[in-house]
């Protein structure tokens, strides 16, 4: 009983309701904008391992034809195009002499290989990056010390830089020494 002689009512207020429910939309509002945060994150991450996953796959192409070139058997560059021989793996076989001619076009970088002997291994089309340069370092000089050109009968740079068009860091391949 009340304090007026009444029997008490059970149930809601109307303003319990009403702060019950605010609560409600107040906690529903800001999961809904973490959740859509989420979405948009995983979007931007999908998109940049689509973007990424060839480019890696292409590098390590690269630095493994880099890192078992053959230098004494002429090694040119520009810094749009490099051309080398290299021992290409072959299983558990011994390993095949390749030429290889690395280009670098605006949409993606282009790999050709061929045999001596042989007619061409055919062409690869590595990755859908943005266009870059290579340049080439000598062993001996300092690490920020970079050419724009190598030709060389007798000896492969013992560095190479692939950087992107803006200049910015790139990304450096270290030859294996003899």
């Amino acid at each position: 009983m009340s304090a007026a002689g009444m029997p008490a009512k059970a149930g809601f207020s109307l303003v319990e309701l009403l702060i019950a429910t605010s609560i409600v939309l107040v906690i529903g509002g800001i999961a809904g904008a973490l959740l859509m945060q989420s979405f948009t994150l995983w979007e931007h991450g999908l998109s940049r391992t689509r973007r990424w996953v060839p480019a890696d796959a292409a590098l390590t192409l690269l630095a493994r034809d880099f890192a078992s070139s053959v230098g004494a058997m002429g090694w040119t560059g520009t810094p749009t195009r490099c051309q080398f021989w290299t021992l290409e793996p072959r299983g558990t076989a011994a390993a095949n002499l390749t030429a290889v001619d690395y280009e670098m076009l605006p949409d993606g970088i282009v790999r050709r290989a061929s045999r001596p002997g042989t007619t061409s291994l055919g062409e690869q089309r590595l990755a859908p990056v943005a266009a870059t340069r290579l340049r080439y370092g000598a062993a001996g000089e300092p690490p920020d010390v970079w050419r724009e050109e190598w030709s060389s009968p007798t000896n492969a740079p013992a560095r190479l830089l692939l950087q992107p068009p803006d200049g910015g860091d790139g990304h450096l391949l270290l030859r294996r020494t003899p």
